[in-house]
């Protein structure tokens, strides 16, 4: 029996299985290379959007989710959070201030106004409203005043639903009201006892039984709920891996969990080292679990891997739509932004407990602020916003982009970038024997989880 092998058909832009030794009379770059998958032609044009005002407004107008920074309090002092001493730029500035309602009012106000133009593209569209900290409960007013503003907007073009993180240690006292508005919960736990240990209260206890209290309340009080509402995130770090996580949370919830790795941008030059000690990478770590085909099965496409992986074919397969509208549009002769930078505001739009407006809270505000909030005005810079992310742009093509051979299918956001250096340097950044290694990786990853391949060409993926 002959086994199979992926192989890449230039013609209609598949990976599809071919016996090996036809693969085999290549070395796998010199066969890229024969097929040409490398082929730089048009880079330059395809490449060549930029970034305008238009974008922005679509961005709006078709929003997904708004994400109100409650508060900058919390009552847990995690010794890898991402705004404490491990990190610097925006974790310096924690303040504890909440956000006043005002702001956050005047914003639904402006979003709902932009649903109403003629660039939404959907009816009776569901946004999320979605609500962060700090610890979000800490200011319970806050999130009941805003529900209660939400459900008074009577608009065809807003369907609401309501969402929040948090790491539990007020679910108890709060639950009866987050049921009732059927919120979408997601709980920060790292696993068992030992597993939590970086989780502590700012005197340095640990909280993992109070948080299992009201977990455990909800499970067994709430069920229903607790079924269909309640998520898990785990940060995977020195003190667990995915194996335990996830057996933990799997035996005593019959749920899955979302693994997360401590963020690497923005570390503190004389806390690197602790950094590192604590990191720890999922797939690596994933990979050497015993328990590797029962959690892989489980998480199905949320295991890294096979996100990265669905990420890759998606790329190289021209008939996958990342959203229905795309199916009534002509993509031959289309432009495209350099980088793999969201367009901002199009996933998410995220208000910071002093009324900056951001594209997402995990990068750093020192250089991502778009606009603001103040008791009588919204204001979105859109002639600042154009001038920065096209400049970026600029510095990043004449540096990396021209002569990257990841360009037109880069991941990298630029925010993750160390922005504040006068030289850009760009980490995902690939050079040809580079990209054939991950090519490589990919095919070799699609070759040992074939049914996922499969799943992946047939199912409809949208955002």
């Amino acid at each position: 029996m002959i086994s199979e092998e992926f192989f890449y058909d230039n013609e209609t832009r598949y990976f599809v299985l071919q016996p090996q030794n036809e693969l085999n009379r290549h070395k796998k770059e010199e066969y890229l290379k024969s097929v040409d998958f490398y082929k730089q032609q048009d880079k330059k044009k395809k490449l060549s959007g930029r970034f305008t005002e238009d974008h922005i407004k679509d961005s709006l107008a078709n929003a997904l989710q708004v994400v109100f920074e409650v508060t900058e309090n919390c009552n847990l002092d995690c010794k890898y959070c991402g705004y404490g001493e491990l990190y610097s730029g925006k974790n310096s500035k924690r303040e504890k201030k909440s956000l006043p309602l005002v702001y956050a009012i005047n914003f639904l106000n402006y979003i709902n106004e932009f649903l109403n133009q003629n660039l939404n593209k959907s009816l009776n569209k569901r946004i999320a409203i979605s609500f962060y900290g700090g610890e979000p409960l800490l200011n319970i007013e806050f999130i009941k005043s805003i529900v209660d503003y939400v459900n008074t907007i009577k608009n065809d073009n807003f369907n609401p639903r309501f969402a929040m993180t948090t790491n539990a240690l007020l679910l108890k006292k709060h639950i009866a009201f987050l049921a009732e508005h059927n919120f979408r919960i997601l709980v920060s736990l790292d696993g068992n006892k030992n597993n939590n240990s970086y989780r502590v209260y700012p005197n340095g206890k640990e909280a993992f039984n109070e948080i299992i209290e009201n977990i455990d309340f909800v499970y067994h009080n709430y069920p229903d709920f607790f079924r269909k509402s309640v998520d898990f995130n785990t940060v995977i770090h020195n003190q667990n891996s995915v194996s335990e996580a996830f057996s933990y949370i799997h035996d005593r919830y019959n749920k899955n969990t979302k693994l997360s790795e401590l963020n690497t941008s923005g570390i503190n030059e004389d806390k690197k080292y602790e950094f590192w000690e604590k990191y720890k990478n999922i797939n690596e770590d994933l990979d050497q679990s015993e328990d590797y085909r029962f959690i892989r099965d489980k998480l199905s496409f949320d295991t890294p891997v096979i996100g990265q992986v669905s990420k890759f074919i998606h790329t190289y397969t021209n008939n996958v739509y990342q959203k229905y509208i795309d199916f009534f549009e002509v993509p031959s002769n289309s432009s495209y932004l350099p980088t793999g930078t969201c367009i901002p505001f199009s996933r998410k739009i995220f208000i910071t407990s002093k009324g900056k407006i951001l594209p997402c809270e995990r990068i750093s505000d020192e250089f991502s602020t778009m606009g603001y909030i103040s008791e009588r005005d919204v204001v979105i810079d859109y002639k600042g916003i154009i001038s920065y992310m096209n400049g970026i742009y600029d510095k990043l093509w004449d540096s990396y982009c021209n002569q990257c051979f990841y360009a037109d299918k880069c991941m990298q956001c630029i925010f993750n970038l160390e922005l504040g250096k006068d030289k850009l340097f760009c980490h995902g950044y690939k050079h040809e024997s580079k990209s054939a290694q991950i090519i490589s990786n990919h095919l070799s990853a699609l070759k040992k989880e074939r049914k996922f391949y499969k799943k992946l060409l047939k199912e409809v993926f949208y955002v």
